[in-house]
């Protein structure tokens, strides 16, 4: 049961990553694959810190809901990374979306929670530090894409 709740809420943070490669004009599949293995890995490691059993998260309430929300067209969250790869601050998406969109608060939540298991999250701390205008969302990117081939296979 927690892996389900926490899946349900994880994918909302790394689908604004998604959004990033969609508002930087990123269409590269393999790019995307990628970042989705990665912030699978990042949201299970975070979910069985938390208590959560590891399998949960490769079905659908882990991987489906990430590749359904970080896809979609409709996700707010996507939309937020979009807007934020663009140039937008959270005022402007606040006025443009008329909110923030969860993802936001759920970042800020997990990050603290990640501090005291002693957890380290780059893909929520690359994204948190670009919400916050510390990190250009290229930069973001480029630093996921050149970190994703400097890991090598596995």
């Amino acid at each position: 049961m927690h892996g389900v709740e926490l899946g349900g809420i994880l994918k909302n943070i790394y689908a604004a990553g998604l959004g990033m490669f969609d508002g930087e004009g990123i269409n590269s599949i393999n790019f995307r694959a990628a970042y989705l293995t990665l912030a699978l890995e990042e949201m299970t490691n975070f979910g069985v810190g938390m208590g959560a059993k590891m399998e949960t998260f490769f079905y659908l309430a882990g991987m489906g809901d990430l590749i359904a929300t970080g896809l979609s067209e409709h996700s707010h969250n996507r939309r937020m990374g979009e807007l934020l790869a663009k140039g937008y601050d959270l005022e402007q998406i606040k006025a443009e979306m008329g909110n923030i969109p969860e993802g936001y608060n759920t970042l800020r939540t997990v990050l603290y929670f990640a501090e005291k298991i002693h957890l380290t999250m780059p893909i929520a701390k690359g994204l948190w530090d670009v919400m916050h205008g510390r990190l250009l969302p290229s930069k973001f990117i480029y630093s996921f894409i050149r970190d994703f081939v400097d890991r090598g296979p596995r």
